[in-house]
């Protein structure tokens, strides 16, 4: 009976040994694990989670110490505790942030959800926001008839040429306080710039206004250019009847020779005289007969004689 006890002892403390449990800890620091996104806007502030693993992707949470983390020209040191340690990343230059971890001094390697093996360092691409202001680039006077050439710069509201327009929505209103009105999407703009040709008819200052459906992105004041008549010009037949209609065609230039395009409007009467004894009706040309600088007219002349006509 008693060796019947001392085997069932036996095989009792057996058994017990056989289920007890090995508290297996994580091994050695091998890497870090980092979790982030790899593109964010201008302004906005992403999470980079950073875990310390062993080589066998064990999450290390005895480990509580700092870590540095170097991109670009800049250092930031990161407190990882139980094993987890967090950075709020936010800039507001485009351009892409390249990050090495060092522990201790030590650069080590990495791993995130991206690719597969270890890395030396991580990426994250900064791309500018929104245009926040556009500058209008183009000479400051206008004439009246004639196109007008402008370029536009779009600048997020931290300085960045909108070079990268991918994912971005916004619409842009471009118009003056006179007849000229477009609609752009923010991508019509290349490398930032988009060019615009109107052509203003108005005979006062102007100003270009660019918008978007919150706020005045820029303004540029347009400098109406008055054109003083330095010649008026006069084609007519070498042969009419007396007392018939035949047509004249007048062309007003400034004293630089380009045509007076708003002559209808900021022009006077010109007043025909000729050379014969007879009469020419009408002798007198209103602005109003005139568009973009010409005016065609049918005019009589009474007697039959040989005429120059002088305006």
């Amino acid at each position: 009976m008693k060796k019947y006890l001392n085997i069932m002892l036996i095989i009792l403390l057996f058994s017990l040994k056989s289920f007890a449990k090995i508290d297996v800890e994580a091994g050695d620091l091998a890497y870090f694990y980092v979790s982030y996104k790899q593109s964010i806007k201008a302004g906005e502030t992403q999470t980079i989670k950073i875990v310390a693993k062993d080589a066998f992707d064990n999450d290390i949470e005895d480990f509580n110490s700092n870590v540095e983390l170097k991109y670009n020209d800049k250092a930031v040191k990161v407190q990882l505790n139980n094993g987890i340690g967090i950075l709020n990343f936010s800039e507001t230059k485009a351009g892409n942030y390249i990050f090495q971890l060092f522990y201790n001094g030590k650069s080590y390697m990495l791993k995130d959800s991206y690719t597969k093996g270890l890395l030396k360092d991580f990426k994250i691409y900064v791309q500018n926001n929104i245009a926040d202001k556009v500058d209008i680039a183009t000479s400051p006077e206008f004439i009246p008839g004639y196109t007008k050439r402008l370029k536009l710069i779009a600048k997020d509201a931290y300085g960045n040429l909108v070079l990268d327009t991918s994912g971005l929505e916004q619409t842009i209103y471009v118009e003056t306080n006179g007849l000229f009105k477009t609609t752009l999407d923010i991508k019509d703009f290349k490398n930032a710039s988009k060019e615009l040709e109107f052509t203003p008819l108005e005979t006062h200052d102007i100003v270009i206004h660019v918008r978007d459906k919150n706020k005045t992105l820029g303004e540029m004041k347009l400098k109406f250019k008055k054109q003083n008549v330095g010649e008026v010009k006069l084609i007519y037949p070498e042969k009419v009847k007396a007392g018939q209609e035949f047509e004249i065609i007048l062309t007003v230039y400034d004293t630089d020779g380009l045509i007076i395009k708003a002559y209808d409007k900021i022009g006077k009467p010109i007043r025909l005289t000729h050379t014969g004894k007879g009469i020419l009706y009408p002798d007198t040309i209103k602005p109003s007969d005139f568009v973009n600088g010409e005016a065609k007219v049918k005019v009589v002349y009474t007697k039959s004689e040989e005429i120059k006509i002088i305006p």
